[in-house]
């Protein structure tokens, strides 16, 4: 970077309690010859379980089931990426069942085959990318024989949801085993064929997963059961915080990091050591973070919902349950753009949890409680009202957010708690606050219960957030623009710009567009729009009544995924900033001290583009963009997309070349 410039920040400070990364394991592939002989043998240890349970023989039941687990402990040391985290996952839930089992506290054979058939779709998953790995090494055999064995144990997993196994699966069933059969006696196959089939086969093992959370029956919204006579205010928060309190529990994280070591640079100067004596100085040493936050049991299960900032950045955490019992936890899935994560405890006896209600249903001047543990102070019970609705743009502007306002008194240690309703149901996640002191001022905000029950059964089944994409940028309507776009009013999400190739171009949408309504929802704003589209399964049509022109239009959408959206987006980023970029490596960002899971750096810049303009080069690395942390290139993609046209755009950035760090303003295209 050839220019610096410092931005301070003023007015109010919107707090996060705890920020941070996550961390990512990596081991060995499986050995071959492994995959369908052991797949079998699980297969059957989970039979012989469910007949032993069936006779109420619990010992024996529960000792097939560990064996079942202590085979998925062992491929997952032999496994990476997803497939790794599904074993784990899957290990500790029939361990956890196990014990239950023996303690004759499950009720049903349902239960057993929802755990059984979570952990033959968490083998189907690893097999299928070892087959994806070996095919891309070219070891034709060993992708055969391990593609075969995904193709197994998807059907197993069909099978232990029960019902019958559609005639699409089973066809892609039969597809993989013929192709995998071929290729382990060495016959040639097309590359397209043995691509199609990996597609398919994937495809089939997250459709399997999506039917274990509806068999397992996702965690949902229920009705409030109210009753006829008015509720007693003086007896309300008593009952909601005795209802609540055994499921709300204290999450204690621990995040360790290499950091510089702010040492001179002269510090190990031969002179200087000769003549002073002084000590080598370490050029980087290890760091621990301690923090703190809430959390909610969601199920019987020990899965706890929480904020992302609370565990995402965790390398170790500590549950403590209001009985006092203390765990260990492991995390599930973060979505960042939420604020949102689940962990998960193992715990030998079932659970109490919380049931949610509906946040559509809350009105501004409800009753609402607060539960957490403020500056560690566990059991703390709050009370207010909510205080406004549909907050957006609170700490940043491009994420999902549609908070709740309240004024229940929160603090740092608030967050991952719930806000309940008097009827003792959860209708938020409590995130943040606003507050020029760092403490409570009455501000507070919490993520409503519809958006974070969306976010919870998508990190349960897939460990992320998958969600539509329309391929526009939106912005909130005023009276200049609604001028501009000839619409007679401040209701709806103007369409700003149209990305070039994505679901709204192909669909005839235009810019200066203005979306009135969704299907058949009403849109008030931009940030519904957003959220209504996200939480819109990919590939689905969408209906959208337009106003163009001043004339009403409707318009059909086939809603495209935001994932694999990227590439469509980094072009729109070029041509904004003229530069290109990519994840930072977490060697990279640990060179400076960073987080491992932080910044974008740039790859290729046009000279005469704004970054360059700028002062940016070649390998700086950019942390944040209008105070708001980059977590990797989506993040990045994001954030500029969503700036206006023409503005002066604060951009946090590294200079490759010693270090330093400042903001930098930018006039984004």
């Amino acid at each position: 970077m050839r220019n610096e410039h410092r931005s301070h920040a003023a007015f109010i400070i919107i707090v996060l309690f705890f920020m941070g990364c996550a961390a990512q394991a990596a081991a060995q592939t499986q050995p071959p010859g492994k995959a369908v002989s052991s797949g079998s043998a699980v297969q059957e240890q989970f039979h012989k379980a469910r007949t032993s349970f069936l006779k109420k023989d619990f010992h024996d039941a529960a000792s097939e089931i560990r064996s079942a687990a202590g085979f998925l402990e062992k491929e997952e040391t032999r496994a990476t990426g997803e497939g790794k985290q599904k074993l784990a996952y899957s290990a500790q839930d029939l361990r956890t069942l196990a014990d239950r089992v023996e303690k004759k506290s499950v009720k049903s054979e349902r239960e057993l085959d929802e755990s059984f058939a979570r952990a033959e779709n968490a083998l189907a998953r690893q097999y299928h990318e070892q087959a994806s790995e070996s095919w891309a090494k070219k070891e034709a055999v060993l992708a055969g024989e391990r593609l075969r064995a995904a193709a197994a144990q998807l059907e197993n997993t069909l099978a232990w949801t029960g019902g019958r196994i559609e005639e699409k699966s089973k066809r892609v069933i039969q597809e993989a085993r013929g192709l995998g059969e071929k290729m382990e006696k060495g016959a040639n196959v097309a590359a397209s064929d043995m691509g199609k089939s990996l597609d398919a086969v994937k495809n089939e093992i997250d459709e399997a997963a999506r039917k274990i959370t509806r068999m397992t029956g996702a965690v949902a919204i229920q009705p409030a059961h109210r009753p006829k006579e008015a509720v007693d205010l003086t007896t309300a928060v008593v009952r909601v915080a005795n209802q609540a309190m055994p499921a709300v529990v204290y999450i204690e994280v621990t995040e360790s990091r290499t950091v510089q070591n702010p040492a001179p640079p002269l510090g190990n100067d031969p002179f200087l050591k000769r003549f002073f004596g002084t000590p080598n100085q370490p050029r980087k040493f290890k760091q621990e973070m301690r923090g703190l936050g809430s959390g909610i049991i969601i199920d019987a299960r020990g899965y706890i919902l929480t904020n992302s900032h609370v565990a995402a950045a965790a390398s170790s955490m500590q549950v403590t349950l209001a009985d006092g019992n203390q765990y260990p936890a492991t995390l599930v899935g973060a979505d960042p753009r939420t604020d949102l994560a689940v962990i998960r405890i193992s715990a030998k006896e079932s659970l109490p949890y919380v049931t949610f209600g509906d946040s559509d249903k809350v009105e501004v001047g409800e009753w609402v409680v607060a539960i957490g543990a403020p500056r560690a102070l566990e059991k703390s019970v709050t009370q207010g009202i909510i205080s406004a609705m549909h907050r957006t743009g609170i700490t940043d502007p491009n994420s999902y957010q549609d908070f709740l306002q309240t004024d229940a008194s929160m603090n740092p240690g608030n967050s991952g708690g719930p806000l309940l309703n008097l009827y003792g149901q959860v209708i938020g996640v409590n995130a943040a606050i606003a507050t020029e002191s760092g403490g409570s001022e009455g501000i507070g905000f919490t993520i409503p219960s519809r958006m974070a029950l969306y976010v919870v059964n998508a990190l349960m089944a897939h460990g992320k957030v998958e969600r539509g994409w329309l391929g526009v940028s939106i912005r909130n309507l005023n009276p200049e623009l609604a001028k501009e776009a000839h619409v007679p009013t401040l209701s709806g999400a103007l369409i700003a710009d149209v990305v070039k190739g994505g679901p709204a171009e192909k669909a005839g949408l235009k810019k200066n567009d203005v979306v009135i309504a969704y299907g058949d929802q009403q849109i008030p704003d931009a940030g519904t729009l957003r959220n209504d589209v996200a939480q819109t399964p990919i590939g689905s049509q969408a209906k959208l009544t337009v106003l163009r022109e001043g004339k009403k239009e409707q318009v059909t959408v086939t809603i495209g995924s935001l994932e694999n959206a990227e590439p469509v987006m980094a072009a729109v980023v070029k041509e904004r900033l003229g530069a290109e970029v990519r994840d930072s490596t977490p060697k990279e960002v640990e060179q400076y001290g960073g987080h491992k899971k932080q910044g974008v750096v740039i790859t290729r810049l046009n000279a005469k583009g704004p970054l360059a303009t700028a002062g940016f080069e070649v390998g700086d690395m950019i942390l944040a963009v209008e105070g708001q942390p980059v977590a990797g290139t989506a993040d990045f993609i994001g954030l500029v997309s969503a700036l206006p046209p023409g503005k002066r755009a604060s951009f946090t950035a590294l200079d490759h070349r010693t270090g330093n760090t400042g903001n930098i303003f930018v006039m984004v295209k």
